[in-house]
């Protein structure tokens, strides 16, 4: 058991290469980006949705504008996009 334990701590102890440094360090960055989308972008734009469409309601109602519920809106757009990454 000491042997392994042994060999585990030389192959730790071992220099990586500046290959497999830089990819480590590009998959810490991709991870960082993908988290930073999903958890911040993505409810700020929900947000700016949700947002858009009560600005919308109150601009219609206040200018007789036709309703624009049947159209395709942002929402669908950020979905689409979701189910795509």
């Amino acid at each position: 058991m000491l042997k392994k334990l042994n060999e585990m701590q030389m192959e730790l102890n071992k220099n990586m290469s500046t290959f497999d440094s830089i990819i480590g360090k590009s998959m810490i960055v991709l991870k960082t980006i993908s988290f930073g989308r999903k958890e911040i972008v993505t409810p700020l734009m929900k947000d700016a949705i949700e947002l858009t469409k009560e600005l919308n309601k109150i601009e219609t109602i206040h200018s007789e504008i036709p309703n624009t519920d049947n159209q395709i809106e942002y929402v669908e757009i950020v979905l689409i996009e979701e189910e795509i990454i």
